[in-house]
């Protein structure tokens, strides 16, 4: 959370300064700051993903998330020729402000096994685990059993 705040205050104060006459060491100071941020809210939403969601629902959403990522580096360009460097320095605030709420809503980790957080996240949120409604599909549909499949074989 602290990560997606600094970068999103960091940028939209780049863009706030950028035709103010402010110092480009200073521009390069919050430049730094906004790159450190960014990378450090990052590596914590890698982490915690794996901590909280099964391999499914992760490469799921870390392919949707890749997926609009590239949308918005094609687009980017485009849209930001048409508006001033304030605008988009408060569109990107806003972004940021979506990833800190989304952030505040993970469940803690802290001193929880693997694949825990997401069962009491939806037990307390009267939500089914969808690992658990892979595994009773696998055990419902197998029309063999393993001493069934091991006769055949030989």
């Amino acid at each position: 959370v602290t990560g997606y705040t600094g970068g999103g205050i960091s940028v939209f104060l780049m863009c706030l300064f950028a035709f103010n006459g402010v110092p480009n060491q200073v521009m390069t100071l919050i430049a730094f700051m906004a790159r450190l941020f960014e990378i450090s809210a990052n590596s914590v939403t890698w982490i915690s993903t794996a901590e909280i969601y099964t391999t499914e629902i992760r490469t799921t959403g870390h392919a949707g998330a890749s997926a609009m990522a590239r949308l918005g580096a094609f687009l980017c360009p485009f849209v930001v020729e048409d508006y001033d460097l304030r605008t988009v320095g408060f569109v990107m605030i806003v972004f940021h402000l979506v990833a800190v709420i989304s952030g505040t809503m993970l469940p803690e980790t802290k001193d929880k096994a693997l694949g825990e957080c997401l069962r009491s996240f939806n037990t307390e949120h009267n939500q089914r685990n969808p690992a658990d409604e892979l595994v009773d599909s696998k055990n419902s549909t197998n029309d063999f059993s393993e001493v069934e499949l091991h006769h055949t074989i030989d």
